[in-house]
């Protein structure tokens, strides 16, 4: 009867992978890196930017210092983390789509903000952006300045375009500014009650939208006129 080599090494296929573990040998760095990511957007989603590193290696099924050899620290991971979820996520398509002014804005913000909603105003979205407001990491900061470049002031020209088209107001100013957060916030406030509070309004998104838009607008004609210019 042969015997048994007790030393021999088991093949990679006779290898248990433990849950969620990536085999490393067949993942380019690039795909491994990719992958890491998104469990790590996942991971805080769930439970905030105070969880560990090692736990979040122990879910991926890697071990710590492979994670610190794609992200050198937690800090790198998570502002990394940040530009996927928040910034990498606007469509460049969109500046055009707002700026277009030979479309009626009420279409332009209609179109912009469905899209919006199914790229952005995610669980995941809704979960990382607070949790990174809570732990003070500043990056919400970043968010919300591309916000105001790309958006926030978009709509300000074109209601001035509106509604005081003989006045040269000159730069945007923070009354106007304000203005169209209650709009952009509006929205922001239904996400947290589907995606915080786990109630969900039982409407018509499209619909919804619509007279939200619809109201500010009807807004807009009667008091974007009286707002202070910078």
């Amino acid at each position: 009867m042969p015997k048994i080599n007790s030393n021999k090494k088991p093949r990679q296929s006779d290898t248990p992978q433990k849950s969620g573990e990536y085999q490393q040998t067949r993942l380019s760095p690039s795909a491994r890196r990719s992958l890491i990511l998104q469990g790590a957007i996942e991971y805080f989603a769930e439970v905030g930017f105070t969880g560990k590193t090692r736990e979040l290696s122990e879910r991926l099924g890697i071990t710590q210092p492979l994670l610190y050899r794609y992200f050198p620290s937690k800090e790198v991971l998570i502002e990394e983390v940040f530009e996927i979820v928040f910034l990498d996520s606007w469509r460049p398509g969109w500046d055009r789509l707002l700026n277009n002014q030979t479309i009626p804005l009420q279409e332009r913000l209609i179109e912009f903000y469905q899209e919006y909603f199914e790229d952005s105003f995610s669980r995941r979205w809704i979960r990382v952006y607070l949790y990174s407001g809570l732990a003070g990491t500043g990056l919400n900061q970043k968010y919300l300045k591309m916000i105001r470049q790309r958006l926030i002031d978009p709509i300000c020209l074109s209601l001035r375009a509106i509604y005081v088209p003989k006045k040269n107001w000159g730069p945007v100013s923070d009354d106007e500014r304000e203005f169209v957060w209650m709009l952009h916030g509006s929205f922001f406030a239904y996400a947290m009650r589907k995606y915080i509070f786990n109630y969900e309004a039982k409407v018509n998104f499209k619909e919804y939208l619509t007279h939200a838009i619809e109201n500010f607008l009807d807004g807009a004609k009667a008091n974007y006129p009286k707002l202070k210019p910078s």
